[in-house]
């Protein structure tokens, strides 16, 4: 997919008129795509034409879900029949034992995924309208960001990540969530939906589900009061206190691998990096688009 994905890239009508873009450069972008770091050597909105910008997006979409899942949701949509061995490894990276169960939550992964999306995409683009781009662009805008939020990737087609929105709470807000959704992981979404629709009790979760969410509800509020304190005087000096509460929130989620800023990270204290790296190391839950050690293993 890396390799395929730079080739793409390195094609003339994946770049604007007048750039060369280099072979590892090429290389580069396909991997953090396909991995979902959202670290750039390039600006997608300057160096990148409409198509090339799309390949990007399928990356982040096939390395959101990841290759195994992609692959047996195709199998099944196709009609074709999973190996023993794909079937042993899907089961074991979706903490899952029989075939059947296999089979639908497969199929979950890619339902949840396309409405989870869509939803982000249309609260982003009348977000975007309302700001005064074009429906057109809004659309665009609105389906690359929820995609690249949901798959907790970070790529953004603007210059300065989400900087311009930074106290725009429909934008950075929906953000959040999608990252949030993203980050819990499929098998937690399963049972949240459970919760909702049949009003099961918190009791009635699975160890795992209590674990996720109480982890990931610690790490995001404990990490949100970091941020909020410690540059309460500093980088954040000059936003009311609605703002800070805002901008400390959304940096405490994007930090479970997601990659958004809405302030630049080069206006933090040494003191508070130090403490969003221990949250980056940790990162999401397992079965989710973040990476990380995971929080059941933080909290094991």
């Amino acid at each position: 997919v890396i390799f395929l994905g730079a080739f793409l890239l390195l094609l003339p009508v994946s770049q604007k008129e007048g750039i060369n873009l280099s072979m590892i450069d090429g290389l580069f972008m396909s991997t953090s795509a396909t991995c979902v770091t959202g670290l750039t050597t390039l600006s997608l909105e300057e160096n990148f034409s409409f198509f090339g910008q799309i390949v990007i997006l399928f990356l982040i979409q096939i390395g959101g879900l990841s290759i195994m899942t992609l692959y047996s949701s195709m199998a099944i949509l196709l009609g074709r029949s999973i190996g023993v061995k794909d079937r042993v490894i899907m089961q074991d990276l979706l903490d899952i034992s029989s075939l059947e169960d296999l089979l639908a939550m497969v199929g979950n992964i890619v339902k949840y995924t396309f409405f989870i999306e869509l939803w982000g995409a249309i609260v982003l683009t009348l977000a975007f309208s309302y700001e005064g781009f074009d429906f057109g662009k809004a659309l665009y805008y609105g389906i690359f960001h929820s995609i690249s939020a949901f798959c907790n990737a970070g790529f953004s087609l603007f210059e300065s990540s989400l900087e311009n929105y930074s106290v725009n709470p429909v934008v950075h807000g929906t953000v959040s969530i999608l990252v949030i959704l993203g980050g819990l992981g499929f098998i937690v979404l399963k049972e949240i939906k459970e919760f909702v629709v049949q009003r099961k009790s918190f009791v009635r979760f699975s160890l795992h589900t209590k674990i996720v969410l109480i982890v990931s509800f610690v790490l995001t509020f404990g990490g949100m009061l970091f941020i909020f304190f410690s540059e309460f005087l500093s980088s954040l000096d000059t936003y009311s206190l609605w703002e800070k509460i805002q901008i400390s929130f959304f940096h405490s989620v994007t930090l479970r691998t997601a990659g958004f800023s809405t302030i630049p990270l080069t206006n933090f204290h040494p003191f508070t990096i130090y403490g969003m790296a221990l949250i980056m190391f940790i990162g999401a839950s397992p079965g989710s688009t973040g990476g990380g050690i995971k929080t059941t293993t933080l909290a094991i």
